[in-house]
């Protein structure tokens, strides 16, 4: 279905709900909800910034390249947004343009598909692959698309005085064929990738004085001139630049000397089939010219002297090659003999072509070769949100980062096989995916059907069917390293299995082995956390609004140590919980004798007992996590090196406080307006960073009676 098809269709949905919808759409038109808008318009380009999050003053984005319109080496195709949602009928502009990171896109071929090759998209989970219609989730920075076409070819039937060829193009583009003259008199077939040319020897005919007979046809390599005889009289050819002659033996009439037709031959055909993966080539020659003798589907010919004189034993040698369907891999080519009864398993050959043969004789009987293959695994990678709060293109991307051992992303992976030895094992490959949270939220887990391992290659288990509920389960690393396989496990016997199972205690399981498969990766995400507490003395609480405006931020707060909690109880929480931002409220300033930092989250009256001030020693040893803000809005935290000593106890990116004592009304006005800077519904006061909240709201600030310059971040 075309780009126009699908719009239309999405028109009549949208019309079944009761939406005026026009009739018809032109081909430079579109319609998104109920209004029909034209390509290039102001309108157009609104939606697609809209699309593509390219207005967006939060997201991380990158330059996007779509290669969309026909061209030389280039099919066309369509591209539109497809997460988040509501914007699958608008189409993305050809070249390059902004995009936020995580978007998934949707590209569709179109005109005639048929010249349609491969998607090339590098890293992605789509690249490789020869689907007309794919979806991506952008990743990568300066994404390129493109949509490969099918180049063309050629076969040159060489002039001969004595022989006509019969010249048929075969595939699916055998309509696109033309022919050219040659500079050597000869005739140039140009067809399209994929397509052949079948060359057979149609007549021969003798001149003056001298008599001629059918002989193989012989072809020549484009390229360092190298020549192939074949031992029959019809071939089918890839266009590789080959040139095609002979297919005649001719001799004086008075030539003694003459050998063409003295030896007669009988032809014993074999057959090797490729199965449903792919197309068997076979030839008595190395197959230099990817030529198969006599039938597309794998024929192929023993030449079988009918003179007694002339050993029938004498060893030749049957080449077969695979040539794979996308998405297939060969694992080996079983052999039968005419009576069915095996022969042999012929492996491929190692190296860069899966070029292998048999050895037969005419003293044997007829073989059949069947290949074996099997379909290559694939990689899926999605992302959850915990609550759906928000679209996973929102909320983060993934990237397949490519160090030493590391694949990358494509859509079709090698497929493990433990062959019997000799036979060396095909092993799978190690592939690294990096889940990436955006701005407010957090990584929880992975959760697949794949087994991971180090990035060294070792096992290490089975990735969870599920996030585990408890934290200490999970997989929290956010690059993991995966294979297409999984293992297969089995209980540990022991005298007591029975009664385990029965008590419903868990049977212990190991790996026996990995088996093939297709990977279902998901990455959980859930809202950024805040640890917000309104400690003692906060004279015009503030704790409340800032946990608020947090929460609108898609932050979840921590309602369980929000109102003056114990000190051991805030530590507990820290060195359990994974947080971003650490705010606090309430009475602070400095202990022994002015030489530590610290706050009060409660105390049983005043003044506070120092075992009850919450100090940066305090929290160093037991936070396990960097944050990226962390916040006191009380006296005296930035008064020691500008809060360095918080700064290093949190990790964090940024740290704010008051260097002396602050007003309640001066740090309300401030705070209120800091988180304020961080909500983009609102662009005039909508900041990207610290330091930019910092300046807007000190601004505020500075509107207040009792204010002074004391705050430092």
């Amino acid at each position: 279905m075309n780009a126009v098809a699908l719009f239309v269709a999405a028109a009549m949905d949208r019309e079944s709900d009761g939406w005026d919808v026009p009739d018809g759409l032109g081909p430079d038109e579109f319609i998104y909800e109920d209004v029909v808008y034209r390509l290039g318009s102001v309108e157009h380009l609104i939606l697609t910034g809209m699309a593509t999050g390219s207005d967006s003053a939060y997201l991380p984005k990158t330059t996007l390249t779509l290669a969309s319109a026909a061209g030389d080496g280039q099919c066309a195709f369509v591209a539109y947004v497809v997460d988040p949602p509501g914007f699958e009928t608008v189409p993305l502009p050809s070249g390059s343009f902004t995009c936020a990171l995580g978007r998934a896109i949707r590209v569709e071929v179109q005109g005639d598909t048929r010249w349609f090759k491969t998607w090339y998209a590098p890293n992605t989970l789509m690249d490789g692959s020869t689907e007309e219609s794919e979806v991506f989730r952008l990743g990568n920075l300066n994404q390129v698309v493109k949509a490969a076409k099918r180049g063309y070819g050629s076969v040159t039937v060489a002039p001969s005085s004595n022989v006509s060829f019969s010249c048929m193009p075969v595939g699916d583009l055998s309509d696109a064929m033309y022919t050219e003259p040659d500079s050597l008199g000869g005739t140039r077939y140009c067809l399209p990738e994929g397509t052949l040319l079948f060359v057979s020897v149609a007549d021969v005919s003798a001149g003056p004085d001298e008599w001629c007979t059918r002989a193989p046809l012989t072809l020549r390599e484009r390229v360092g001139g190298g020549t192939t005889s074949h031992a029959s009289m019809r071939a089918l050819i890839h266009p590789t630049g080959s040139r095609v002659s002979g297919g005649a033996c001719c001799c004086d009439d008075e030539d003694p000397l003459c050998f063409c037709g003295l030896l007669a031959t009988t032809p014993r055909y074999h057959t090797f089939t490729g199965g449903p993966g792919g197309v068997m080539f076979t030839a008595l020659q190395v197959l230099d010219m990817y030529s198969d003798d006599l039938y597309f589907q794998g024929g192929t010919v023993t030449l079988c002297a009918d003179e007694p004189w002339l050993d029938p034993t004498l060893p030749q040698k049957i080449y077969f090659e695979m040539k794979m369907y996308p998405g297939y891999q060969h694992l080996y080519t079983v052999v039968y003999d005419e009576d069915g009864e095996y022969v042999a398993t012929v492996y491929p050959a190692q190296g860069l072509r899966e070029t292998t043969w048999i050895e037969t004789s005419c003293a044997g009987g007829r073989l059949r070769g069947v290949a074996e293959t099997v379909q290559q695994p694939t990689l899926t990678v999605d992302i959850e949100v915990e609550g759906n709060l928000v679209p996973p293109a929102v909320a983060g991307h993934f990237t397949f980062p490519k160090p030493d051992g590391c694949a990358g992303a494509r859509k079709y992976y090698t497929c493990a096989v433990d062959n019997p030895a000799p036979e060396p094992d095909t092993p799978t490959e190690l592939i690294a995916v990096t889940a990436v949270p955006h701005e407010g939220l957090s990584f929880e887990g992975w959760a697949g059907n794949c087994a991971h391992f180090d990035q060294n290659g070792n096992y290490l288990g089975m990735l969870p069917a599920s996030l585990p509920e408890n934290p200490d389960d999970r997989i929290l690393d956010e690059t993991i390293y995966v294979k297409c396989v999984r293992a297969e496990e089995i209980q540990m016997a022991s005298a007591m299995t029975n009664m385990a199972i029965l008590e419903g205690v868990g049977v212990p399981l190991e790996p026996v082995g990995l088996i093939p498969c297709g990977i279902v990766m998901r990455a959980f995400l859930k809202p950024g956390a805040a640890i917000v507490i309104k400690g003692v003395r906060a004279e015009v609480p503030v704790a409340g609004a800032v946990s608020t405006a947090l929460d609108e931020l898609g932050y979840t707060t921590s309602p369980e140590i929000y109102l003056e909690p114990r000190k051991e109880d805030v530590l507990d929480y820290v060195r359990d919980n994974k947080a971003s931002i650490f705010y606090f409220d309430g009475h602070g300033g400095t202990v022994d004798n002015g030489q530590t930092l610290g706050i009060v989250p409660y105390s049983p009256n005043a003044p506070t007992a120092r075992e009850y001030w919450l100090t940066p020693d305090d929290v160093a040893p037991i936070n396990q996590y960097a944050y990226k803000l962390a916040m006191f809005s009380t006296c005296g935290q930035a008064k020691i090196d500008l809060g360095q000593p918080w700064k290093d106890a949190f990790e964090a990116e940024a740290v704010i406080g008051w260097d002396e004592k602050t007003w309640p009304d001066v740090k309300r006005a401030y705070d209120l307006a800091f988180f304020e800077c961080f909500n983009p519904s609102d662009p005039a006061k909508y900041r990207k960073n610290v330091q930019g909240a910092h300046d807007y709201a000190t601004t505020i600030a500075q509107t207040q009676p009792k204010w002074k310059p004391s705050i430092a971040g």
